[in-house]
């Protein structure tokens, strides 16, 4: 290998490996916010339901960044738009530890929300646009430890005695990690594209339509609602419509997420192998077919379906990533994924709030029915956009 491949190869490795900390810190308060709420909700004297303003401010937020990441990318460039959306997520996430009154919590979970919407928007463009399925599914796999590291991290401070506000203030720390690995890679993030030799010689040019745009939003949209209500609510259907007790729904939910996991882990090491809109197929049937494993077993025979669904759903978002803007190309792509990111972030708010309306009033038995009509339409959706639209390389 000569001098300029090799140097290539280590940006690229670079690139990744900061990408998919990102990805894990990131991770980290997703999964730790749920069990700090109890105690922070009993210092600010809030009620129950008031982790539902937390949840409408992170979401305005994230929504609102993902849609401008694009033109604040290419103004400021990656890196740059990179360390001020790091600084900005930290700093909010200080403010939750530091914060004395619910008002200024708030108004800190909509800054945290802005900050990881750019994390999340720029470091996919540029992965999807310089790398492909393999390195995007490894970022993807980072998030899956980071959201099981999380419960675990603010249950551990907390228990010791600490209080949730040491637990935030921890993972304010993290990002300053996060920040000091992206200035250790910061030529990395800048320059023209260096496209692995898988990509460079299975990419080709792709147009982009309104039709393409607005189809991969829809469908961010429903992926992502799904994901996030299989998350949210395979506890309270385990427990109240298959008669599981606690602690094996617990189990049971923890293995959703531990498959999950797996299979990004399993499409990192094997992604430069295979197409993502091949990936994507596969994934849609397996989490079908797990939907109505579910909808059919009785008792804990469904946590058979749980792992399937588990398998399938892990892989569509890394997928659906590569194979709608894999050929964009950079600049194109930093627009185009900024959207697709406000799509999914709508698409988790609005899936897990309306899933539970639907569950109230027809049942949580209903539940497997919901996600076997979500992963119908992205199937639908799937098979009327045409091959070159959609179609990816794949590239490492």
């Amino acid at each position: 290998m000569t001098l300029a491949p090799r140097r290539a190869a280590l940006l690229t490795h670079r690139t990744v490996l900061a990408g998919t900390l990102a990805f894990l810190v990131l991770g980290v308060p997703d999964g730790g916010d749920g069990v700090a709420w109890p105690f922070m909700r009993a210092t600010l004297a809030q009620p129950l339901e008031a982790l539902g303003l937390l949840s409408i401010a992170l979401t305005c937020g994230a929504v609102a960044m993902s849609a401008l990441s694009g033109r604040i990318t290419r103004a400021a460039g990656t890196a740059p738009a990179l360390l001020a959306a790091v600084v900005l997520a930290g700093a909010a996430l200080l403010g939750v530890a530091l914060s004395p009154v619910w008002a200024t919590v708030v108004l800190c979970f909509l800054a945290y929300g802005a900050g990881t919407a750019v994390i999340d928007a720029a470091v996919q463009a540029h992965v999807v646009s310089r790398h492909g399925l393999r390195s995007m599914s490894a970022m993807h796999a980072g998030w899956g430890v980071g959201v099981t590291v999380g419960p675990l991290l603010m249950t551990g401070i907390v228990s010791s005695g600490a209080g949730w506000r040491a637990g935030y203030g921890c993972m304010a720390a993290l990002y300053g990690v996060d920040a000091a690995v992206l200035a250790w890679s910061w030529r990395a993030w800048r320059g023209e594209p260096t496209a692995s030799p898988e990509r460079a010689a299975t990419a080709t040019a792709t147009s982009i339509t309104r039709a393409h745009v607005g189809r991969s939003l829809l469908l961010f949209f429903l992926v992502t609602g799904m994901e996030t209500s299989a998350a949210l609510w395979m506890f309270t259907f385990l427990t109240g419509a298959r008669g599981l007790g606690t602690a094996a729904a617990g189990v049971a939910a923890g293995a959703f997420f531990a498959v999950q996991t797996l299979g990004r882990v399993v499409l990192a090491a094997t992604g430069h192998r295979v197409e993502a809109r091949n990936v994507l197929a596969v994934a849609c049937a397996v989490a079908l077919g797990g939907a109505l494993l579910m909808l059919a077993l009785p008792g804990v025979s469904s946590v058979a379906g749980v792992a399937v669904a588990g398998a399938g759903v892990g892989v569509l978002y890394p997928s659906l990533m590569v194979a709608s803007s894999g050929n964009l190309g950079e600049r194109r792509a930093q627009s185009v994924v900024g959207w697709q990111v406000a799509a999914a972030n709508a698409g988790a708010a609005a899936g897990a709030a309306l899933t539970g309306v639907i569950l109230q009033h027809a049942g949580v038995g209903t539940f497997p029915a919901v996600l076997i009509a979500v992963s119908a339409v992205i199937v639908a959706l799937l098979l009327s956009a045409p091959r070159a639209a959609a179609g990816s390389p794949a590239a490492g």
